[in-house]
């Protein structure tokens, strides 16, 4: 581990030997800087992803808690946040999953959470929390009715009725991006603009406005950003959440 560095950093590897909900025996997967799954419908890439959020959260979390002076149980947290991203959550077996500065091991029997085992390295003192995009939160559409559904049931336990914890974590991060307008960067322009057609719109700033997430273009114009189209809306959400 580098003594130079706080971060968490990369994770390395996933080791995943699981029955259920699948039955998945994978010894060590590596994970550089871009990573592309493919394979057939059903074979586990959505699996994948999501677990590889579920366990950066947990490790994120257990080690914010503590940087707070925060009491926390990594097994309580665990099987909160396991709960909370799987439908049905009856994982069986083990997941390792190493980072360039820590490592947690999660058991867990029958969707029970055994064994939560996170260890640091100790110059890690905060980390940023993980980003998940699911198919249910891509565009802007979806992004203010899920808006609309917080005004009406008022609390993060309804909405966690309806909504997977990692799409109430990815808008409320959005949310605290915008709050009070944000204005767009050369990064932001560079990286929106690499894309055929996207040249054709001016961008100033974003911000919220009614449940609804919004653009100031450059000329002073004011547009819903549900008026674009389904792609250009992905493409802005994905490219305004890593800027």
């Amino acid at each position: 581990m580098a003594e130079e560095t706080k971060d968490l950093g990369h994770l390395k590897d996933l080791a995943i030997n699981i029955d259920a909900p699948i039955k998945m025996e994978i010894p060590s997967m590596e994970f550089r800087s871009l990573m592309i799954l493919v394979g057939q419908n059903g074979s586990g890439k959505s699996l994948v992803l999501k677990i590889n959020w579920a366990v950066a959260t947990i490790i994120s979390s257990v080690v914010n808690a503590k940087a707070m002076g925060v009491p926390v149980d990594s097994t309580v947290l665990a099987q909160h946040i396991m709960d909370n991203t799987f439908t049905d959550q009856n994982f069986n077996g083990e997941i390792i999953a190493n980072f360039d500065n820590g490592i947690i091991e999660l058991v867990i029997e029958k969707g029970k959470v055994v064994r939560a085992g996170v260890e640091t390295h100790p110059l890690v003192k905060q980390v940023s929390t993980p980003i998940f995009m699911s198919t249910d939160m891509r565009t802007f559409d979806q992004i203010k009715t899920y808006f609309k559904m917080q005004k009406m049931l008022g609390s993060d336990e309804k909405m966690l009725e309806m909504y997977r914890l990692y799409d109430i974590v990815y808008v409320k991060m959005l949310e605290q991006k915008l709050k009070g307008g944000w204005n767009c960067t050369d990064g932001f322009k560079k990286a929106i603009n690499g894309f055929t057609g996207m040249e054709k719109y001016t961008y100033d700033s974003f911000h919220i406005e009614d449940d609804d997430v919004k653009l100031l273009d450059e000329a002073g114009e004011v547009r819903s950003l549900t008026t674009f189209s389904k792609g250009e809306q992905s493409l802005i959400n994905m490219i305004l959440a890593n800027a």
